[in-house]
């Protein structure tokens, strides 16, 4: 038996990204490779059932899985390569090592509670997303894994995965069970294209003056910068929620005290002025499906994401507010002239009508009509900035 033992695993619950490729295929592919080193690859269709409820996607997805492993350059001759829900043994030991942690302990897992923070679980939380680190410490130590590819979030995971091992040794007063090491990506995480990490990095940029400018910030969001008098857009925010609700909405008064969710990054607690209990989420997908569950009343977003006829039939939406984006200058040379040019620059393309164009050759105007009048008021009026 060879003493170094990788085992890597996909949760089948989707098509493979960037992520799953420096996080998980590019090291299982190295490690296959490398002499001395027995490889172990599953297809975690058993822990997608905790994710989704479409058989046919989990079935979609495991194909496309396995073909990505494939193409990545794993050998299957030189590997074991299999799928979990064929080996009803890693059911078996999962019922085992139930008994061999707390109920407490899971609610302590800091991937867990995120997960259950995210997702709006609450008292609704389904048994087996609870347990699901038990079930991975059953697919790890199966194969007696020594070492285990993950990314930095689910450290907690195999934690918890060697507490169970050493419980069960301690148990059985022998070293039965190996405990297992973690193999991080040399990549680190890769930020997502539908939330905010690309712009956070973009905006540290342009305040460390690596950068000139930057678009889409809010008033005073970054310090050290320049920021015009005029807008370079505005937000489009609404509220998305059930239907039923919407006898009860009174504007921004009803968010007051209520669970609200809106995209990770989006700071709309400091722009509206009423108390919510607001949760961040990682894309509007999971967002939709929790308002349809019940688990959340208000979604906040930007209301061009959404045209008409663009959500479910028991969602609506209504406006809530503008809140205006501007660019930001770095405070050197080429910022502080670029910054010089902007609300003259602005001025003259709200007057002569051409703002109003622009917005109207993209089918945007009907949604940005008051934002739009309301800069062609301002621009009527407003004198320049000394800043």
């Amino acid at each position: 038996m060879a003493s170094t033992r990788f085992l890597t695993g996909i949760t089948t619950s989707g098509t493979p990204h960037l992520g799953n490729y420096v996080g998980s295929i590019r090291p299982s592919v190295r490690a296959s490779l490398t002499p001395g080193v027995e490889s172990f690859y599953f297809l975690a269709d058993y822990h997608a059932l905790i994710k989704i409820d479409e058989p046919a996607r989990i079935q979609r997805s495991t194909l496309e899985i396995a073909a990505s492993w494939l193409a990545a350059g794993l050998d299957p001759a030189k590997t074991t390569f299999c799928l979990q829900s064929a080996l009803p043994a890693l059911a078996e030991l999962t019922t085992y090592y139930l008994n061999l942690v707390s109920v407490a302990r899971l609610e302590r897992n800091p991937t867990v509670k995120a997960e259950i923070q995210q997702k709006g679980f609450e008292r609704s939380l389904p048994a087996g997303f609870l347990v699901y680190p038990v079930s991975q410490a059953a697919d790890i130590t199966a194969f007696r894994a020594t070492h285990v590819p993950v990314g930095e979030d689910q450290l907690p995971m195999l934690e918890q995965t060697n507490e169970i091992v050493r419980r069960f040794n301690a148990l059985v007063g022998k070293e039965v069970l190996t405990e297992c090491q973690p193999i991080l990506s040399d990549t680190g995480r890769l930020p997502g294209i539908d939330g905010k990490e690309p712009e956070v990095i973009a905006l540290a940029v342009v305040a460390q003056k690596g950068g000139d400018m930057a678009m889409g910030v809010y008033r005073g969001e970054v310090a050290g910068v320049h920021q015009p008098d005029y807008p370079d857009s505005a937000d489009y925010v609404t509220v998305v929620m059930q239907k039923r609700w919407l006898p009860q909405w009174t504007g921004e008064a009803s968010l007051k005290e209520q669970e609200v969710l809106w995209l990770r990054g989006w700071a709309f607690d400091k722009y509206i002025p009423v108390t919510m209990r607001w949760y961040e989420i990682d894309n509007h997908t999971t967002a939709l499906q929790l308002l349809l569950k019940g688990r959340y009343r208000y979604y906040l977003t930007d209301g061009a994401l959404y045209p008409k006829g663009a959500l479910p039939p028991e969602l609506a939406q209504v406006f809530l507010r503008w809140i205006p984006t501007y660019p930001i200058f770095a405070d050197n040379e080429k910022g502080r002239q670029l910054h010089g040019l902007w609300d003259p620059g602005m001025r003259t393309l709200i007057r002569q009508g051409r703002l109003a164009e622009i917005y109207r050759k993209n089918r945007l105007y009907h949604d940005y009509r008051d934002f739009i009048r309301e800069q062609e008021a301002r621009a009527r009026t407003l004198a320049p900035s000394p800043d």
